[in-house]
């Protein structure tokens, strides 16, 4: 940790950061960006813009989401900021505790779980409320689209669905109440997004009631949480995978799910009750990958999914993306983001209920 310390001291500025380092590593980092308001740190941040080297670093972040200085490049991200080494070819990723508290587990997990798709990690910490995982630089070869994503996720997939990557069985009455547990918390304690908070639950209720009919199991992998063509690198010929924050064990439709989450009007979601998942290949349900990848499933793992099943556990998948994401955007900073995700949930629960 000390070496790592030393390094990001180095980035910035040696004389100006060792001083403060017992006062926090966030409040370095991110407190100045914004991403964490207290009154205690007010005077400590004040003191720090004054110093011209911050004040270029944590404006220009705040305003653009990159700056750069001498082989360091500093990269705003959702409740963190990255470190980026170009020198030593290390990522230094660093994230609130509070709002990300699974991030070191994640990115640990995937590292045992997935040694030749996730990246190496070198280290780990924990400094005041913040995380710090220090990992290999991965270098793209090819900057990624939606173009022809449906054939990279035909690589992709496979990586993710597999043998290292155990299957958990679990009774849906079980899973269910954990599920519902965690969306009662919600309904107390959610300071931003009241306002979808009962619909969205109260949807998933009754979708939670049509599909459990006749399902007495479900299954949860480890899955990457936010597989999107920019959490993909090719590399050599070969797919590696980053970014495994918004991941953990979820329901095992989670990653296809995500794959039309933010196409609110696809097909998935307007026909949900009526598509055949098992056999359907349209290319506006999952571009066309719907039978391909629960017939993935039940090859590697030796399972049997019927589609109640499967739209159960896309329902469960999508009550699974909004505890995490109501987790994620409770702060001010993020607030305008997490409404576009909040009203995504609800639109596509509306048309599930509709279908």
């Amino acid at each position: 940790m000390k070496h790592c310390i030393e390094i990001i001291n180095k980035a910035l500025n040696k004389e100006v950061i060792t001083p403060y380092f017992h006062e926090g590593f966030g409040v370095l980092l991110l407190n100045s960006v914004g991403f964490l308001h207290t009154a205690a740190n007010k005077k400590l941040i004040n003191k720090l813009l004054k110093i011209g080297l911050f004040s270029r670093i944590f404006h220009t972040l705040k305003t653009t989401g990159l700056y750069s200085k001498n082989g360091f490049f500093f990269i705003k991200s959702l409740n963190g900021c990255v470190v980026i080494d170009v020198n030593n070819e290390k990522v230094y990723k660093i994230l609130n505790r509070t709002l990300e508290p699974d991030f070191i587990d994640n990115e640990q997990r995937a590292n045992s779980i997935l040694p030749s798709v996730a990246p190496k990690i070198f280290e780990s910490f924990v400094i005041d409320n913040f995380s710090v995982v220090v990992q290999e630089l991965i270098y793209k070869k090819e900057v990624l689209s939606l173009v022809k994503w449906d054939e990279r996720l035909m690589c992709i997939f496979p990586l993710m669905i597999s043998k290292s990557n155990h299957i958990q069985r679990v009774q849906v009455k079980a899973y269910l109440d954990y599920i519902n547990a965690k969306l009662s918390i919600i309904d107390k304690e959610d300071e931003y997004f009241k306002s979808y908070s009962k619909s969205i639950n109260r949807s998933l209720q009754i979708l939670f009631n049509r599909y459990s009919k006749d399902v007495e199991c479900q299954y949860k992998i480890f899955s990457h949480g936010d597989l999107t063509p920019n959490n993909v690198m090719v590399t050599n010929n070969s797919y590696r995978i980053i970014d495994f924050a918004n991941g953990g064990n979820l329901s095992y439709s989670y990653d296809l799910m995500l794959q039309n989450f933010y196409f609110i009007d696809k097909k998935t979601w307007l026909s949900f009750d009526k598509i055949l998942f098992k056999k359907n290949e349209q290319k506006g349900v999952f571009f066309g990958l719907s039978k391909y990848y629960f017939s993935l499933l039940e090859e590697v793992y030796g399972i049997m999914l019927t589609e109640n099943s499967i739209k159960l556990s896309l329902v469960i998948s999508l009550a699974e993306i909004y505890i995490k994401n109501n987790q994620r955007y409770q702060s001010d900073e993020e607030y305008k983001n997490g409404i576009e995700i909040m009203e995504n949930i609800s639109h596509i629960c509306h048309s599930i209920r509709n279908s």
